[in-house]
């Protein structure tokens, strides 16, 4: 892992080498808000994706086998996108330069607005729980993303998931993401709204188990179904998320001096800025400082530098 095992809320003392980092726990007991914001998303994908794998590998050998499966999709473009004003102008500096100089043009072309628009290709990653021997898929994990909640990410999601409810294997989709439409396969109208949601289906039943909780609860263990005649194994969610925290320096990258993406509720705005000034007042301490010539703004967890 490349760390030095340590209690949590520990950070780097100055001068310490990468070598010797000791890593530090979220401010919030449960999923971080903060790191559910788009442009960061990916990563934070990532690592969780790979640390449920990580996770459910011992339990499930040597009878079965987690895999981390991928596949390329393209993305929404039904984004409010507003065209490039900056490449605009230079596109009229540009005819006023030629206009004022002396050089001639045959034909002159007509110079395009430039608009930028979302990634057109994005990686779509999930985990099977395969059998070891034949290879066959028993049941898919999700963890869904911000495009697979919005336009046509979405669609593409919901063709995939219809297609994996009527099929053998069981679906797990994870949703630690406040924004965006309803989209795991239990139907909206029969579920009370909450941050956060796991919806279980096992294959051939009707019914739908689902875990909710809101951004003060801790996250939750979730029973991952293989067949039906055998026990489930246990994905402790809050264990994940920890390794995912840790493993991405979120400590250092999270933008905890802003707003985060989207907003915190009104109930929950003052508790979350408590969150953050216990952390501050715990995670400072521990770094034992920072000499006068360091730039603390550079280096301080929690900074709008991140």
């Amino acid at each position: 892992m490349g760390g030095v095992a340590a209690e949590p809320g520990q950070g780097y003392h100055a001068g310490e080498q990468a070598s010797t980092r000791i890593f530090m726990k979220s401010p919030f007991p449960g999923m971080d808000p903060y790191l559910e914001a788009r442009e960061g998303w990916r990563g934070v994908h990532l690592h969780l994706i790979c640390e449920i794998c990580r996770s459910l590998q011992p339990q499930l050998l040597p009878q079965y086998v987690a895999v981390l499966e991928e596949r390329v999709v393209l993305g929404s473009l039904e984004d409010d996108i507003s065209p490039d004003v900056r490449a605009r102008e230079r596109a009229a500096e540009q005819r006023a330069g030629r206009a004022g100089g002396g050089v001639s043009a045959v034909a002159e072309v007509t110079l395009p607005e430039y608009v930028d628009v979302p990634e057109l290709e994005i990686p779509h990653r999930w985990v099977e729980v395969r059998d070891a021997r034949t290879r066959e898929v028993v049941t898919v994990i999700e963890v869904l993303s911000p495009s697979n909640k919005v336009g046509k990410g979405r669609e593409d999601y919901r063709k995939k998931q219809e297609e994996l409810l009527l099929s053998d294997a069981n679906l797990v989709e994870i949703d630690l993401l406040r924004r965006g439409r309803h989209t795991v396969a239990v139907p909206e109208r029969r579920v009370a709204p909450s941050d956060y949601r796991v919806c279980v289906h096992r294959a051939g039943r009707r019914r739908f188990e689902v875990v909710r909780w809101g951004v003060r609860d801790p996250l939750p263990n979730i029973g991952i179904p293989l067949r039906p005649e055998e026990p489930d194994v246990v994905l402790h969610l809050g264990d994940v998320f920890r390794r995912c925290y840790e493993e991405g320096a979120y400590a250092y990258i999270a933008e905890y001096a802003e707003t985060p993406d989207p907003p915190f509720a009104p109930e929950d705005a003052a508790w979350a800025d408590t969150r953050l000034q216990e952390w501050r007042a715990e995670v400072m301490p521990a770094r034992g400082g920072l000499d006068d010539g360091d730039q603390a703004s550079d280096h301080r967890p929690g900074s709008s530098s991140g």
